[in-house]
């Protein structure tokens, strides 16, 4: 029995968000929505895609950085489409700073 799965972490979500700290939380320009979507060359995807665990704490540091909620739009090639008015409602145990 397998307890676990390992995902290799490749950073190809959003401008490497190893660059986003230095280019984005350092500024004091504010998101304000955040579109993700995703499709295949094999087979339509016709469900939303939902960003990974780094993305979604990036995301939420962000948020906190600028005191800003941050809209979050998932959808497939086609389909439904999903509309989050924060990063939190993807992410209800976050880590922040109360944590540290």
């Amino acid at each position: 029995m397998k307890e676990h799965l390992k995902f290799e972490i490749n950073y190809i979500c959003i401008p490497t968000f190893e660059e986003l700290p230095d280019n984005y939380l350092a500024s004091h320009e504010k998101i304000k929505a955040i579109a993700i979507t995703c499709s295949s060359a094999h087979n339509p995807v016709t469900t939303p895609a939902a960003p990974c665990g780094i993305c979604r704490q990036t995301i939420f540091e962000a948020e906190c950085k600028h005191q800003q909620n941050i809209e979050v739009i998932l959808m497939g090639e086609s389909g439904k489409i999903f509309v989050f008015k924060s990063i939190k409602d993807l992410l209800p145990l976050h880590f922040d700073a109360d944590f540290l």
